[in-house]
């Protein structure tokens, strides 16, 4: 046994410890409690309650809440659904990071960005990993001047763009004429035996052939910057139209077909049989793919650039997979930037404005879908993107079996007349969205139906008394049993 004394010694220098491991870790949270009470950026902490266990002043500055304590109040009770639904994010996909802009107090405008807090619980855990979440942390940043001035500079962009596209389009005209004036009349009177003659003539072509593709390509150029400067302002005209996206993938393909030919790529198509129809903006969605395509292929030396659409839950994936040099891992995101190029900008020449893939992502985001990339640098490239099918007020996809509704209706015809005219044939088609109306109503025609529609079941009952069929029975007034 030891001795007392020994004893004694060790356990005053076990108590020293303590009290210097006490007083580093009081010194400690006093550091980090000083450095998040002085971030510029609003801090939000929850648990997986999504009850609120730290916060710091610049978040209630951000908010005008004033001296009020956010502690064990939920998310839900404070801040609008904007945070609470980014909050709900980090909980199921612990390991990925969330950001949205947000409204703030005053008309402000903020970036948040939450990611779940995870806690290191060993690799031999149940679950069978080595973290779990408790709880999530959300960064907020007042971006309102940033928006601004990026607003002023769109402005900006959007007005000089829209004074250059009036002279290109003359210069571009003009040039037209003189090259066909020159194939058509001056080329032809000139002698033919004249070498020098002739090889000024085929400069002079191959000089306007120069400044035709160029004019071309400042004009597309201005074109993105239009697109951008339209959509960021929301005067965009959306359409809404039933669509196949296998048809979307073919048009853009056959639009840049001789793109994969000048370089000499294969470029193929995978699409799952019987993908579902989409609602959304044909042309747009056509523009997204046909950009995706383009930049595959301008960035393909050899190989292939293939095309795939896939059906998964309530989405429809679309994903263009390139062999080119890829793109590094922290310039993942930059891609998605208005101006960005990836790459070394001091030793390689930029490839167009840097708005091709920001535009892809305003219209995909429009229409419900996300938009990323997956690549490593000379492993090739995968830009893929999601486009949500059209969904139930509770969520549920909405599908509708066109063959089985075409059977029950026939169903119902009288079989004693077979000789029907086919505008006998009325439809009354009740639904909120129009564009699920349009889609009944331009299947059902192609079947000889003559199609009514209405948005909601009064609008319908009022219809069914107002407006009455031609009867099978001439001798009939009763036109309610005419609607199928």
């Amino acid at each position: 046994m030891k001795k007392p004394r020994e004893r004694a010694l060790q356990e005053a220098r076990l108590n020293r410890r303590l009290q210097e491991t006490s007083v580093q870790l009081q010194d400690t949270l006093a550091n980090l409690t000083a450095i998040i009470d002085n971030l510029a950026d609003g801090l939000l902490v929850t648990d997986l309650d999504n009850t609120i266990t730290r916060f710091n002043p610049a978040l209630l500055q951000l908010f005008d809440l004033g001296d009020l304590d956010l502690t064990n109040r939920t998310c839900q009770e404070i801040f609008s659904q904007d945070v609470t639904h980014l909050v709900e994010k980090t909980r199921l996909i612990p390991n990925e990071m969330f950001t949205a802009e947000i409204a703030l107090a005053n008309g402000q405008i903020g970036k948040a960005v939450a990611t779940a807090v995870l806690k290191d619980i060993g690799s031999h855990s149940s679950e069978g990993g080595s973290c779990q979440s408790i709880g999530s942390v959300v960064l907020i940043r007042d971006i309102t001047t940033e928006k601004e001035v990026d607003q002023m500079k769109t402005d900006f962009i959007s007005t000089v763009s829209h004074e250059l596209r009036t002279p290109l389009t003359s210069v571009l005209g003009f040039t037209k004429i003189i090259k066909k004036k020159l194939d058509e009349t001056v080329t032809p009177a000139l002698p033919v035996n004249d070498k020098k003659l002739q090889r000024t003539i085929r400069q002079v072509n191959d000089n306007i052939d120069i400044i035709l593709a160029e004019g071309i390509r400042l004009t597309t150029l201005i074109n993105d910057v239009l697109d951008i400067a339209k959509i960021e302002s929301g005067k965009v005209d959306w359409k809404s139209e039933p669509l196949q996206i296998s048809e979307i993938i073919e048009r853009a393909i056959s639009a840049t077909s001789a793109l994969s030919q000048t370089k000499q790529l294969a470029l193929y198509q995978e699409l799952e049989p019987g993908l579902p129809t989409l609602i959304g903006d044909r042309d747009r969605l056509i523009q997204v793919v046909i950009n995706l395509i383009s930049n595959a292929i301008k960035f393909t030396d050899q190989g292939s650039v293939t095309c795939q659409a896939r059906h998964f839950g309530h989405e429809i994936l679309v994903s263009i997979i390139d062999t080119g040099g890829g793109i590094a891992p922290e310039d993942h995101d930059k891609v998605f930037e208005k101006f960005k190029q990836v790459g070394d900008t001091l030793t390689e020449k930029p490839m167009g404005t840097g708005l091709g893939l920001p535009i892809c992502k305003q219209i995909v985001e429009h229409h419900g879908g996300r938009i990323w990339v997956e690549s490593k640098l000379g492993e090739g490239s995968t830009f893929s993107f999601t486009l949500p099918l059209a969904a139930e007020p509770n969520g549920q996809v909405r599908q509708i079996d066109l063959p089985t509704l075409l059977k029950h209706l026939n169903d119902q015809l009288p079989t004693s007349d077979p000789a029907l005219d086919p505008s006998q044939k009325t439809v009354l088609v009740v639904d909120d969205e129009a564009a699920i109306r349009e889609l009944l109503r331009q299947t059902l025609e192609v079947e000889g139906y003559r199609v009514e529609e209405a948005t909601n079941g009064r609008e319908a009952l009022t219809l069914v008394k107002k407006v009455r069929p031609p009867s099978r029975d001439p001798g009939c007034d009763d036109a309610r049993h005419e609607w199928l």
